[in-house]
């Protein structure tokens, strides 16, 4: 598990801390059942959120480059 967990990237890992957050606080007003309607969503709905806006960032000069 260690070995996935480092190989997620960083937007990943703050998506599943943050969705791990609702759960821990949804657990005292919902059921598990409940919980999973709610945390799985959220998850898809921060990780679409915070996907890279280009399909080609590897490409893309970095800002230190253009500042040169």
């Amino acid at each position: 598990m260690l070995a996935a967990w480092k190989t997620l990237d960083r937007s990943d890992k703050t998506s599943l801390i943050l969705t791990f957050q609702v759960a821990i606080i949804t657990s005292f007003f919902l059921d598990f059942s409940g919980m999973v309607l709610v945390c799985i969503p959220l998850y898809i709905f921060l990780r679409y959120v915070q996907r890279p806006w280009s399909k080609h960032d590897d490409k893309s000069v970095s800002i230190f480059e253009r500042h040169k």
